[in-house]
């Protein structure tokens, strides 16, 4: 039997908290503010002069945001009364203020289908030192608009945050840092619950990551403690109480950050409520004799209109600081910290290893031998489409068939794939700067069904096309041969079998991975659903009605034809697949006058993996097919006679101002928006060969560095240490290391 602890005395558990460095601060004035912190301290000052009244009639905020705001102050007022009234309530009954306040933490961030934001906080938290990457990004993200029936975007989950992303612990005990020797003491170490990251599969469960017993969270960030309004024992009491609590969070987050000097510091979020009466404190830590810190930013009571929106907006507030700062910030040092616990020895004598930094540095004036401005270079554009593969004519199906059998060529095991990050056996050199080459392209399809009565609203996006244009008639077996010359070999989905014929939209895009930079071409079929005349009359739609049975009346589109019109996309290779990449081409096939065309967005779909067509009634249902790396044939290889090669005018890719400059290899520079742990830097190879060879590579760097072949965000400047890691990587490939 273990022995007794000792529980310490009120006074001597307040001496112990002052002997391990917990200072209470309580409120201060701005000018007392700490640097590092002040910028929550300034927008709490804020969200504390918030009224409810000119909240809920504030036009520039959007409605829905209004009206979600106003139902839960009202139900927070309504559960204070009712507990209030209650003689019998008790701690575990105040309690039932926490889900209901905290629900933020509980929820998805982005929607499950769309991979859209579910929610966007009227105060959003900055960062210290990547405010500009962070405004890219926020600038990028659109909400869930699954609920409108309007066009929808599948966009890129590269933060990983396709789940919840946040967990927590109720009554939980902590444990102690391995130095403190304060297991002989009877302290509490179980507040009533804390917030912090779910913990990816593949972390190590280390107690310095994970100090919550017998769970999976990873670094709390918030925490939540409770009393009664009836003989509570007081704020100070609640605080002495979660002391040491605290403080082992703050330390835990310090172990793993004190070498990232870029980033957030450290920092845990403290709720502490008697009743109906709540309290915000911050606890900070930095590295002096007293290094926890806790300070009082916020107090009201829930009964309280006005407070009560206000505890709302600030949970808010830490929600978004933990998704956007907090959340990136610790990813970011475990995924360095796993990395060099893997791969770095002290025996290691890899030079790019140990000057490899992804940490952004303020850009300094541009050096003389170096460009200052890596942008892409609109003015050299022109309408010419150069690098694209030449359209067949109208050959007779059996040379068709011949063209179409030779149009890509398996490269799933390709030995250029090395050269990239991800890759078993590629350099340690590929985490900042990746190289892969523009032919090597990852194919997609995917298939989704949708209702008849969504079609007019989905190609809203798209120019001049109409819904009688861009609805084909085909057959099952149709569908089938358009997956076989899409995606050779891959396994068709059952949802391909039926009978009769079926209206199809069918789009294609053509984008990057934002992880790995791999080339990603996409081809969606959207079936869409029957309804019938009756439904459709009850909807109050006649032109619907009209249009589905003109489109059902007429024959059932040719296959050769369709498969010509994916061969213009299936075949774009060379510099023009990089440039669509970079443009994020997205295109809906239509059938006009003429014959059938791609139709462009009306403007590039940031993140589109594919199109989602958003529904009122029914979930969109959106399945991807096995996926496979190929390499497009080039008119030589086809081995078909030039004739059989002239252009036909039916089936052109739609303009594009296409890139005109020249050489062998372009380098491209991450956008602001995406993770960080994709490399920063990806060199393309322009050759029709694919070398595997040290010195060629160094060669094709060097020529795009000295070209000015760099292409990124408008107006994009590299940092001092981006051009030093720029000169690394050179170095790396001319040793051959």
């Amino acid at each position: 039997m273990p022995p007794r602890k000792q529980k310490p005395t009120k006074q001597e558990l307040r001496a112990l908290i002052r002997e391990h460095g917990i200072r209470f601060k309580g409120p201060i004035p701005q000018k007392q503010w700490p640097e590092r912190y002040a910028h929550h301290f300034q927008t709490i000052h804020e969200i504390s002069r918030v009224w409810y009244d000119e909240y809920k009639s504030d036009s520039s905020i959007p409605k829905e945001r209004r009206r979600a705001f106003k139902k839960r102050v009202n139900h927070l007022g309504e559960l204070a009364s009712r507990l209030l009234d209650d003689v019998n309530t008790n701690e575990s009954t105040w309690r039932e203020f926490e889900p209901y306040v905290l629900q933020r933490f509980d929820e998805r961030v982005i929607c499950e289908q769309c991979h859209n934001d579910v929610w966007r906080s009227d105060y959003e938290a900055s960062s210290l030192r990547s405010q500009a990457e962070l405004k890219a990004k926020r600038s990028g993200r659109r909400l869930c608009l699954c609920r409108s029936g309007r066009l929808q975007v599948v966009a890129d989950d590269t933060d990983g945050e396709n789940s919840t992303i946040f967990d927590f612990a109720k009554e939980q005990a902590l444990s102690h840092a391995s130095n403190d020797n304060l297991d002989y003491l009877s302290i509490s170490m179980k507040p009533d619950r804390v917030v912090g990251l779910r913990s990816p599969v593949r972390i190590p469960n280390d107690p310095s990551l994970f100090p919550v017993t017998g769970r999976d969270i990873l670094l709390p960030f918030l925490v939540i403690e409770a009393k009664k309004e009836q003989d509570a024992p007081g704020f100070r009491a609640i605080q002495c109480q979660t002391a040491f609590a605290v403080r082992r969070l703050l330390m835990a987050q310090e172990s793993l950050l004190k070498d990232n000097p870029a980033d957030e510091p450290c920092l845990i979020w403290f709720f502490a409520f008697q009743g109906e009466q709540w309290r915000l404190q911050i606890c900070t830590y930095d590295d002096s004799k007293s290094p926890v810190k806790v300070y009082d930013l916020w107090e009201g009571t829930v009964q309280r209109q006005d407070d009560a929106l206000q505890l709302l907006l600030i949970v808010d507030y830490i929600w978004s600081w933990a998704r956007d700062i907090y959340r990136p910030s610790v990813r970011k040092a475990v995924y360095e910290s796993i990395l060099a616990d893997r791969d770095i020895s002290p025996a290691s004598t890899d030079r790019f290893r140990q000057s490899l930094s992804l940490c952004s540095a303020p850009t300094p004036v541009a050096e003389p031998d170096e460009f200052d401005t890596m942008q892409i270079d609109h003015g050299s554009e022109t309408d010419a489409l150069s690098g694209l593969s030449p359209s067949v004519s109208d050959a007779e199906d059996e040379d068709f068939e011949q063209i179409q059998g030779a149009a890509l060529q398996q490269a799933n095991n390709h030995k250029f794939l090395r050269w990239a990050v991800g890759h078993q056996a590629a350099p340690s050199w590929t985490k900042f700067g990746s190289i892969r080459h523009s032919n090597i392209i990852q194919f997609e399809f995917q298939i989704s069904t949708g209702h008849w009565l969504d079609l007019e609203s989905t190609i809203a996006g798209f120019s001049s096309t109409t819904a009688m244009q861009s609805a084909f008639l085909l057959r099952s077996e149709q569908l089938l041969e358009l997956v076989a010359l899409w995606v050779p070999h891959a396994e068709p989905p059952p949802s391909l079998s039926f009978a009769g014929s079926e209206c199809v939209s069918i789009l294609s895009y053509t984008r990057f991975d934002q992880l790995t930079w791999q080339i990603k071409r996409g081809l969606v079929c959207i079936l869409w659903q029957r309804s019938s005349s009756e439904t459709v009359l009850t909807a109050g739609n006649m032109h619907q009605v009209q249009l589905l049975n003109s489109i059902l009346e007429r024959p059932v589109n040719p296959t050769t034809d369709l498969k010509r019109a994916l061969l213009d996309v299936q075949q774009i290779s060379g510099r023009t697949s990089v440039w669509y990449a970079l443009k994020i081409v997205t295109m809906l096939l239509s059938q006009k006058q003429d014959g059938i065309k791609w139709m462009l967005a009306h403007e590039p779909i940031s993140g589109t993996e594919a199109i989602y067509v958003a529904q009122t009634s029914k979930t969109f249902e959106h399945q991807t097919i096995v996926k496979q790396m190929a390499i497009p044939a080039s008119p030589r290889n086809r081995q078909i006679s030039g004739d059989q090669l002239e252009r036909h005018p039916s089936y052109i890719i739609p303009a594009l101002l296409q890139d005109t400059r020249t050489g062998d290899s372009m380098i491209v520079v991450r956008s602001d928006s995406w993770s960080e742990e994709c490399p920063k830097f990806c060199l393309f190879v322009l050759l029709d060969e694919y070398v595997d060879d040290y010195r060629v590579l160094h060669r094709l760097l060097e020529e795009a560095r000295t070209r000015k072949n760099f292409y990124g965000d408008h107006d994009c400047k590299l940092s001092r240490s981006d051009w030093q890691n720029l000169r690394n990587w050179s170095k790396a490939l001319r040793d051959g290391a």
